[in-house]
């Protein structure tokens, strides 16, 4: 996937009139050993530049596992199996440019080699309370998972 300078946001016909619907997405949260979490610097707007959790949307006739599993390998270059759901969260734009459903997930490390996919500009493993600054709907969902206590 190659870089897009717009947000994606679908347009479907309802009711014979086109209307936005909220984006399907899948989030993983993927701790080491050392207590570290998984972090993906975004290469794509809309979040260009933030470090996240690796994750994407989720393909016509994918299961929401199979989804984060295939984004965190894309991304990452590791592999991992689903642990547990964490919870569901809508992440809404301010703005109105974008509006996703979000499935966040506890994966566990399987295996692989850490590399930046082709949407990230970098990848790597950190303490997420002596990260300086969280963007507010990463932090939002790592409060109410219970993964960040700041």
């Amino acid at each position: 996937m190659g870089s897009n300078p717009t947000p994606r946001i679908k347009l479907y016909l309802e009711g014979g009139r086109l209307e936005q619907r909220p984006i399907v997405s899948v989030l993983g949260i993927t701790m080491n050993d050392k207590n570290e979490m998984l972090l993906v610097k975004q290469k794509t707007l809309p979040l260009r530049g933030w470090w996240l959790l690796p994750g994407g949307h989720v393909r016509f006739g994918e299961t929401i596992k199979d989804a984060i599993v295939r984004e965190v390998r894309e991304e990452t270059g590791l592999q991992v199996r689903v642990s547990k759901l964490l919870g569901v969260f809508d992440v809404i734009d301010e703005n109105g440019e974008y509006h996703y459903i979000t499935v966040v997930f506890q994966c566990k490390l399987t295996g692989g080699q850490i590399k930046a996919g082709s949407d990230a500009v970098d990848v790597g493993w950190f303490n997420i309370d002596k990260v300086d600054e969280i963007q507010q709907d990463l932090k939002r969902i790592l409060k109410a998972t219970g993964f960040l206590s700041r």
